[in-house]
């Protein structure tokens, strides 16, 4: 019945297409349009799309293709992300080598990059074996016994190197000591 009295209410009225200016008869309280191909058409010309999400972003990213969702629900572009990324890497490169370090550190022999620096500073920055800089340039390897995973010292790239060729075996140790020194006696 509700319906009735709607259109009890309404008059046909001549109304000019908001696409094409032709007049036309009103079907219904809200026509605009003559026909479905001007609404269509109007839609196209001034992009009037009903509320939805975009399909591009910003920058001009197709949004199906990087579309993605933040933990707090947001949606955003992963291109643009990976952009501003790059960006902050560029711009930051020591606190991008600090965070390297922490994360490889941590992962590789539970140990943070204070405990790093106070185990350099107890050995003096040197080599705990040669008792030297590391002479590639490069900072001093943790040593770790990969049976038990427990750290041994710093170690300069080639004192580590050593230790692994020789497959942290003492015995073989000691066989490469008494060779050197039988070696150098019969020179």
């Amino acid at each position: 019945m509700a319906s009735k009295k709607y259109w009890a209410r309404f008059r046909a009225k001549e109304k000019s297409c908001l696409s094409c200016g032709k007049l036309f008869i009103t079907t219904g309280p809200r026509s605009k349009y003559c026909s479905i191909k001007c609404k269509r058409e109007y839609y196209r010309k001034n992009k009037v799309y009903k509320k939805r999400t975009l399909d591009v972003c910003q920058r001009g990213h197709d949004m199906s293709k990087y579309r993605r969702v933040h933990p707090n629900g947001d949606t955003y572009c992963s291109m643009c992300s990976n952009i501003r990324t790059r960006k902050w890497i560029k711009e930051n490169p020591e606190k991008v080598s600090l965070f390297n370090k922490s994360c490889k550190l941590s992962k590789s022999y539970g140990i943070s990059l204070d405990e790093y620096c106070s185990m350099l500073d107890s050995q003096g920055g040197v080599c705990a074996i040669c008792k030297e800089k590391c002479k590639s340039g490069r900072r001093l390897s943790v040593d770790h016994d990969h049976r038990t995973g427990s750290i041994r010292g710093l170690l300069c790239s080639r004192c580590n190197t050593a230790i692994g060729l020789l497959r942290d075996n003492i015995d073989l140790f000691f066989r490469s000591i008494d060779y050197l020194v039988d070696n150098v006696a019969t020179r």
